[in-house]
């Protein structure tokens, strides 16, 4: 059935995300016609990344004057990238290079997230618990931010948002540049870390995997009788499974 009333939008029709997540190492300089498809939804998902992170009436000023610029001539993969950065008043160097010069892939995950007792501190009326929350770069680019490099152990770009959700209902909001095989961020106070994101606004369209962005721990309190019904149930359906095996 075809509802033609909905209308689809760039991130789930038109940028062929699809496509680009079975060919994200594809070279967008080469010249194979048979990855000429995979090429456009690269490009694509690179301009839709572009569209979050500057914004669209940035990315529209330089789209306007890459064509007034080179109009009736070529444009290389540098002037292009040089005169999106020149229309949002910032170097994007560290962005337009490994997607138009690499065959690099972008993929970042909430790898673990850890919790333990920390007896003998005082959080409010109770002993501390300590979170750590564990994020790491599986692809071979990066979402910097600039193209300054670090210095010492300081990072240098923000490109990467990292929210992190409590079991008393409170947030907290990281940054990162993206750059090192991993981040460790650890909380210690009166609540648990329940949730953590990277990328949570999914400004990063060239991430390969969404599902590994985000990852929850279920907190049972003991203390409940809605904790003690939830056992009872899952009793109840181990009691169910078992009797069907054995009858």
């Amino acid at each position: 059935w075809a509802i033609r009333a909905l209308r689809l939008d760039r991130r789930t029709a038109g940028v062929g995300r699809a496509e680009y997540r079975r060919h994200a190492n594809v070279d967008v300089s080469g010249d194979e016609p048979e990855l000429r498809s995979a090429r456009a939804a690269k490009i694509a998902a690179g301009l839709l990344t572009l569209e979050r992170y500057i914004g669209w009436p940035a990315l529209q000023r330089g789209l306007s004057l890459a064509v007034e610029r080179y109009r009736g001539r070529s444009m290389s993969a540098d002037d292009f990238a040089r005169t999106i950065g020149d229309a949002a008043d910032r170097d994007l160097s560290w962005f337009f290079d490994p997607l138009m010069k690499s065959t690099a892939t972008w993929d970042y995950a909430v790898a673990s997230i850890a919790t333990e007792a920390r007896p003998g501190t005082n959080c409010g009326g109770g002993a501390c618990v300590r979170s750590t929350v564990i994020i790491r770069r599986l692809g071979d680019a990066m979402f910097t931010g600039t193209s300054h490099p670090p210095s010492g152990d300081f990072e240098s770009g923000r490109a990467l948002e990292i929210d992190v959700e409590f079991a008393d209902g409170q947030k907290s909001q990281e940054r990162w540049d993206g750059r090192a095989a991993s981040k460790t961020l650890t909380f210690d106070g009166p609540s648990q870390v329940v949730r953590a994101s990277i990328d949570p606004r999914e400004v990063l369209a060239m991430d390969l995997y969404r599902q590994n962005n985000t990852r929850s721990v279920v907190v049972v309190d003991t203390t409940t009788p809605a904790s003690w019904s939830v056992r009872w149930t899952i009793w109840l359906q181990d009691l169910l499974l078992t009797h069907a095996l054995l009858y």
